[in-house]
Formats: C-alpha cells, structure tokens, sequence
C-alpha cells in the first residue's frame, strides 16, 4: 500500500497546473487531480480524463454502523496515522484520516 507521501507525490504529479506550497503532502486539496485520475465512465456526469492510467472507480466507503456511504472513491495509506486519500465527484481530490474499522479500498505499489 502506499505511504501518505506516496499518494501525495501522485497527486501532485497528476496535478498539471503550477499548484506548489510549502504543506506536508498530506494537506493536498486540488479538484483538477481527480478529473486526471479518474476513469472515462462510471462516474455520471463526474467523469475523468484517465491521463495517466491509474482509472479510479468509486467505491465509496464502510462506515463503522456496517453502513455504506459516499459516492467516491476512498484508499488507505499506509501511513501508522490512519490516512485515506479520496477522490469524488465531480472531481475533488483530498486526504482524510478515519477509524481503522471503516472500509476503504486498498490500492497496491510495486516497489522498484
């Protein structure tokens, strides 16, 4: 699974617009980076571009009532504080922190 700076050195990869800042990548916040890493369908009327192959689905996400919720797509980081980063619609992209007992999706990494 990828680190909280994982997700954020993607994010801000994706992002193609001049957005630079002195914050930890865990406080990314730009729109523009789900439309790029979004899929082309699935979405509705929110759907991206997929520039870059990563085809982000929604999945929404677990509650801890077993409950599910939230029309978007929601991955863990590996990151020792419980850090998810997530995708929605139309096209936000942000990070977020939640309970280990709600049930997001996993994206894995192949180290190199």
């Amino acid at each position: 699974m990828p680190t909280n700076e994982e997700w954020g050195i993607l994010f801000r990869y994706a992002d193609t617009t001049s957005y630079t800042d002195d914050a930890p990548d865990n406080n990314y916040d730009k729109k523009i980076v789900g439309k790029f890493l979004k899929t082309t369908s699935g979405w509705g009327d929110g759907n991206g571009e997929d520039r870059y192959g990563f085809s982000a689905l929604p999945g929404g996400k677990g509650n801890t009532d077993g409950s599910f919720s939230d029309f978007g797509a929601y991955w863990w980081s590996s990151s020792t504080c419980a850090y998810y980063r997530s995708i929605q619609h139309p096209w936000n992209a942000f990070w977020g922190s939640g309970g280990p007992s709600q049930l997001l999706s996993v994206r894995c990494v192949q180290d190199r």
